[in-house]
């Protein structure tokens, strides 16, 4: 059998390595340092190639860094240790079922992206089919990496700059991929539905060519995770409460109080709890990198503003103590933001000390 691989198949791989890399350090820090089960640690990892994928095209040592930034905030590594929550070997016959699926998928087509994708998805459908647990926040966390890889991907190539590669238009594969990855999130917690409204914006700013029964398929997919939200996440005795009675009488639950909104101290709430995470400094850097997405790709920085807002305001009408842990995939998008800054910095200086500029995306 030969194993040798194409020179397709090793520049996926050299592109693939450092998101790989600081998937492989998260999964040693979580284990060794964290105390945390092997396939708790794994999952956790697996989001954090996601995470590094998405700043792939910033640079192998930025995009790498900008993972590990986020797989050790506060809130990320507040999920190390614990006992093992899932069946053991259940779970190692899933992941061995999608990872011989997914290196065959590989082996016929090439396409790693497409490969990984297939794989995770049906991970993640033999999870919820047969995986006894619900709800389950690694699960979450894996597939808010992804799915906002893969929207970031997609306005990406068919949004480029001028001076960059000609636009391409979507395949059904990544279309039906963004779906599936939305649809599997909804059905194991319906507060990803918080990210739908990015995903819609996103895929008409891509201008991709999309079937009735696809747009039928995302609006069924909202409708049950709204419906998820309220019947979970909505009480008759707090929907309607005064949030600053609440909080400042330190009464806190796992439930929705729609005027959160509205009054200061929530924002002055959700403005410490990320600067907890990423420091003034962080923040101010995600500011600037913010700023500096939507001038030079218009399209990407309004989605993921949008993708931010939706999450932002459930951190504003969310009163339950685990809001920082909910709000994960709002912390992604900041950790973007921050590490897109600093690329832009580092160009800057570059640019300031005449040092010639090194491939974009190396």
């Amino acid at each position: 059998m030969n194993l040798t691989l194409s020179s397709l198949q090793q520049e996926r791989l050299t592109y693939w390595l450092p998101a790989l890399t600081a998937g492989a350090v998260t999964l040693a820090a979580f284990v060794w340092m964290g105390q945390t089960p092997l396939l708790r640690a794994a999952a956790l990892a697996l989001a954090i190639v996601g995470v590094s994928l998405t700043l792939r095209r910033l640079g192998a040592i930025i995009s790498m860094a900008g993972g590990l930034i986020f797989a050790f905030t506060p809130a990320y590594w507040s999920q190390a240790g614990g006992p093992p929550t899932v069946n053991p070997s259940l779970m190692i016959l899933f992941l061995a079922v999608a990872l011989v699926v997914a290196a065959a998928l590989w082996r016929w087509n090439q396409n790693l992206f497409v490969a990984a994708a297939v794989g995770m998805v049906l991970f993640v459908g033999l999870y919820l089919l047969f995986g006894l647990t619900q709800r389950s926040l690694r699960l979450t966390t894996i597939l808010s990496a992804w799915l906002l890889y893969s929207v970031v991907i997609a306005l990406r190539q068919t949004n480029p700059r001028p001076d960059e590669l000609p636009a391409v238009t979507l395949g059904s594969r990544h279309t039906v991929g963004i779906l599936l990855m939305l649809m599997l999130g909804v059905l194991n917690d319906p507060l990803m539905t918080w990210f739908a409204p990015a995903v819609v914006l996103g895929l008409w700013l891509s201008r991709a060519r999309l079937a009735w029964w696809y747009w039928a398929g995302v609006a069924l997919v909202v409708a049950y995770g709204v419906f998820g939200v309220v019947q979970q996440y909505g009480s008759a005795s707090w929907l309607w409460a005064s949030a600053e009675s609440l909080h400042r009488a330190g009464l806190f639950a796992p439930f929705l109080v729609l005027d959160g909104w509205r009054e200061p101290i929530r924002w002055l709430y959700l403005t410490e709890l990320i600067i907890r995470q990423f420091t003034w400094v962080g923040v101010l850097f995600s500011v600037i990198g913010a700023a500096r997405l939507s001038r030079w790709y218009p399209t990407l920085g309004v989605t993921l503003l949008i993708a931010y807002a939706s999450y932002g305001f459930f951190g504003l009408i969310y009163f339950g103590k685990d809001a920082e842990i909910l709000l994960l995939p709002l912390l992604m998008i900041q950790t973007v933001w921050m590490t897109y800054s600093a690329y832009t910095v580092i160009q800057w200086l570059q640019g300031l000390l005449r040092i010639p500029r090194r491939a974009y995306g190396t």
